[in-house]
């Protein structure tokens, strides 16, 4: 399998009270809210360029068996 370049992306740490709720939400479900969990957080943001390799995005489990048949390109900004 031919492996073609990929995108690139800058990445930013971030404290879990500099992102909005719903982004705690969504990452942390019913855990969002707790001081003692959010004190042991992380949240990295990424900026995505050009195509990134994907795996397993819209293919069926028993598909992911095959990586010709398991990887894609998805477009980034």
């Amino acid at each position: 399998m031919e492996r073609l370049p990929s995108g690139h992306g800058e990445a930013a740490l971030r404290l879990p009270e500099e992102v909005s709720p719903e982004i705690r939400k969504a990452l942390m479900s019913h855990n969002a809210d707790k001081p003692e969990v959010l004190a042991t957080v992380t949240v990295v943001e990424c900026t995505l360029r050009g195509r990134f390799l994907t795996y397993g995005i819209g293919v069926p489990m028993l598909a992911m068996r095959n990586p010709e048949q398991a990887h894609g390109y998805a477009p980034a900004m």
